[in-house]
């Protein structure tokens, strides 16, 4: 028996350990973010197969997350707990002589009220501007996921029909020295085609600089008459144009 007492000195048993609130208003974040991702991807799946997502299916209704722990405090020493229980227990052993007391204490200013009710109506009047526990309305993507749905969006707008498009000429005044196209902005997910005019009798050259095009080994060579070429660029002007033939040129079209 000795030995068993000498053992739990040197290994006291763990101390009760406290409950903690769930939280509640990160799951419903994450199960947010979630179903916006799956939303993308529905459309997404939609535009590449042409069949419509199927309606989506309603959701149960969530029950409302549980209010927020109330913190407890003794009225005669001021010891804070965060159970009842754990304040009933305190009172018995440290003040065996006085009747048992409950102080309500408020999260925002620390202020103690004999009742739960004078603690909310504490709260509405004295922090009216303190957000609910769990605020109406869909939350927020979660930042860690927004770059997901960023590039979902993207894909599904690559996938989007366009309003309208844009077309524009490109005539090289001296053969040999190139010309840049215009600035004209392309919209993410689409590309630009440049087209040889078909009435041209010699070759069109592409580059991406001025130099690059003038340089019979670093340009684009060989496009005749009524051969095109489509660029994912993000600016018209990123393209510049040389020709064989003085005064022939490139049509373009983008959608945008």
């Amino acid at each position: 028996m000795a030995d068993n007492n000498e053992e739990r000195k040197i290994h006291p048993p763990p101390p009760p350990s406290t409950p903690r609130e769930a939280p509640w208003r990160e799951v419903e974040e994450v199960i947010s973010g979630l179903k916006a991702v799956t939303q993308k991807l529905d459309t997404l799946i939609s535009l590449y197969t042409g069949v419509p997502p199927a309606p989506p299916i309603p959701a149960p209704p969530v029950p409302a997350p549980p209010a927020p722990l109330v913190t407890y405090a003794c009225p005669y020493c001021g010891a804070g707990f965060s159970t009842l229980n754990e304040l009933q227990a305190h009172q018995t052993a440290q003040h065996p002589d006085l009747p048992p007391q409950v102080a309500y204490v408020c999260p925002h200013c620390e202020a103690q009220f004999e009742s739960l009710e004078a603690l909310n109506q504490h709260i509405a009047t004295a922090h009216p501007a303190v957000p609910p526990v769990a605020p109406p309305g869909v939350p927020p993507v979660p930042p860690e996921q927004q770059p997901v749905t960023s590039r979902l969006d993207l894909l599904i707008s690559a996938r989007t029909n366009r309003a309208t498009f844009a077309t524009g000429q490109k005539d090289v005044t001296t053969a040999g020295t190139p010309e840049q196209l215009e600035d004209f902005p392309v919209p993410n997910g689409f590309s630009v085609t440049v087209i040889a005019r078909t009435g041209n009798d010699g070759y069109i050259y592409l580059g991406s600089t001025k130099a690059d095009c003038a340089n019979s080994k670093r340009r684009f060579d060989g496009l005749s008459a009524g051969l095109a070429v489509s660029l994912r660029i993000k600016n018209l002007s990123k393209v510049w144009v040389n020709a064989s033939v003085s005064g022939e040129g490139v049509s373009w079209i983008v959608e945008r």
